[in-house]
């Protein structure tokens, strides 16, 4: 194997190891988001919905986007895109602010 393929395998392997990782933190701090922000479960599936459909938006435009931008420029770009969503959600003071950076990533909520 040689030194790209190396490379390639391992930010492949980071970028799978955070997205499983973010959807454990979902699921594990749900019980926390609800009593933090005193939401019931409609409130929850809101959270688990904004973040499956955010992130099956931004996999499905993923492969286009690299197309035409480049992997390598796009694959950084979402890093640091996901990173900042994650702050943001981690930084969150109210169900509104926790949902906006999921949703931003492609989906939309209905009002």
């Amino acid at each position: 194997m040689t030194r790209t393929q190396k490379l390639t395998l391992a930010a492949t392997g980071l970028g799978l190891f955070m997205i499983f990782l973010d959807a454990l933190i979902v699921n594990v701090a749900l019980p926390s988001i609800q009593r933090d922000f005193q939401v019931g479960e409609s409130g929850l599936q809101w959270v688990v919905t904004a973040y499956s459909l955010g992130m099956a938006v931004a996999i499905m435009s993923a492969g286009t986007l690299a197309d035409i931008f480049g992997r390598r420029r796009l694959y950084f770009l979402g890093i640091a895109l996901f990173t900042a969503a994650s702050v943001t959600c981690g930084l969150a003071g109210s169900l509104g602010i926790l949902t906006r950076p999921a949703r931003s990533r492609g989906s939309r909520r209905r009002r």
